[in-house]
């Protein structure tokens, strides 16, 4: 069945959700590990380039930097820029959490 390219990315975001706890989630790496793994499975590049990270930092997976670069490598073909960056600087970073969301609610107050 065709997942909508929406709900790929709903997945990613609810990923950085929870590995950076934000959004008003608290910090679970099983969790994002999920996420990341859903839109993962259908190329989403900054999901794929999450799943490397966690594999290199072992979050929540048993590290192996192996499969990390692998899935670096496949996050770079599908364009994504930090994926990129891991892989030609050969530093280990993690992106600065995404800008949180407002809820709805504030969004009418302000």
């Amino acid at each position: 069945m065709f997942e909508s390219k929406k709900k790929i990315q709903l997945w990613a975001d609810c990923g950085d959700d929870y590995y950076y706890g934000i959004n008003g989630e608290k910090v679970d790496y099983e969790i994002a590990v999920d996420f990341y793994h859903k839109a993962m499975k259908k190329k989403h590049p900054h999901a794929t380039f999450m799943m490397g990270l966690c594999y290199e930092l072992g979050r929540f997976v048993d590290q192996d930097s192996d499969f990390a670069q692998i899935l670096y490598s496949e996050a770079v073909g599908y364009g994504d820029p930090d994926a990129l960056e891991r892989i030609t600087s050969g530093n280990v970073f993690e992106p600065p959490a995404p800008v949180e969301e407002k809820d709805e609610v504030n969004n009418y107050i302000e």
